[in-house]
């Protein structure tokens, strides 16, 4: 079978740097902004409480427990900052789009580097970064562009969350703790009780999407505005999305995950 490959440059620019956890600025943390750096690795740290974790039925009876695409950028952005960190398309390849019945069906894998700028603006300012392989496709759409389009925007998304897991818990690393999954599921189902004494899943130690959302300030433009402000003449109807093509654009993490070769 035929395959296509696009690979991207780097978006990092001159002048930057990439250095490991042995090499990093003894003087990071004592920057004016080391408050800020412990603050992120503690929210790191921290599991994601039941709201963060979507569920979906799987084969038979059994059920995965994900994060989605959406709230693992929300959760990127509450620690690194909307500008500490950057996503890297490094590489596309994709199988040739082949016709079932009426329908149309193309398999991608993305190969995707999270960057994360460590005490920017500062003399100890680092950046480390880590990459992941993502899947996406097999799935019946109505026309070509459609398949490759849905195909390439769900491997996108689970290589970025996969990366992302890499740097913590609180960006999806917990949810392969299945003794974590299991107390989430009881959580969910008493919340607003008084956690058992002791536990480490206690609801005061949870990462909570509400105080994630309030938390959420941006005090600065990042650009210069450069004309008036726009009233809105009228309101704007809502529009209503469907649920299952959103789940089925935004792939999963759960439990068992497991990488497998894509058959090309």
């Amino acid at each position: 079978m035929e395959v296509s490959s696009v690979k991207s440059e780097s978006t990092r620019g001159r002048g930057s740097r990439v250095v490991s956890a042995a090499k990093r600025p003894r003087d990071a943390s004592l920057s004016p902004r080391g408050g800020a750096l412990t603050k992120r690795l503690v929210m790191l740290n921290q599991r994601l409480g039941p709201d963060f974790v979507s569920r979906r039925q799987g084969a038979g009876a059994q059920k995965y427990s994900y994060l989605t695409g959406g709230d693992a950028i929300l959760l990127a952005n509450a620690i690194f900052g909307n500008d500490g960190w950057s996503s890297t398309l490094v590489s596309v390849i994709a199988s040739e789009v082949r016709a079932e019945g009426s329908k149309w069906i193309v398999d991608v894998r993305c190969h995707v580097r999270v960057t994360v700028y460590w005490c920017r603006g500062t003399p100890g300012a680092y950046e480390t970064f880590h990459e992941a392989i993502g899947y996406g496709g097999n799935k019946p759409m109505p026309k070509p562009g459609d398949a490759l389009e849905g195909a390439t925007k769900e491997a996108e998304t689970d290589a970025t969350k996969r990366a992302l897991r890499k740097f913590g818990e609180a960006t999806g690393n917990c949810l392969y703790d299945k003794a974590f999954l299991t107390h989430t599921e009881t959580q969910r189902r008493r919340e607003g009780n008084k956690a058992d004494d002791g536990s480490s899943y206690q609801p005061g130690n949870l990462l909570r999407k509400h105080a994630v959302m309030l938390g959420r300030g941006q005090t600065t433009l990042p650009f210069v505005p450069t004309g008036g402000a726009t009233r809105l003449e009228k309101k704007q109807p809502l529009v209503k999305v469907d649920k299952l093509l959103e789940d089925e654009l935004d792939d999963d993490f759960f439990l068992g995950d497991t990488d497998v070769e894509l058959e090309l």
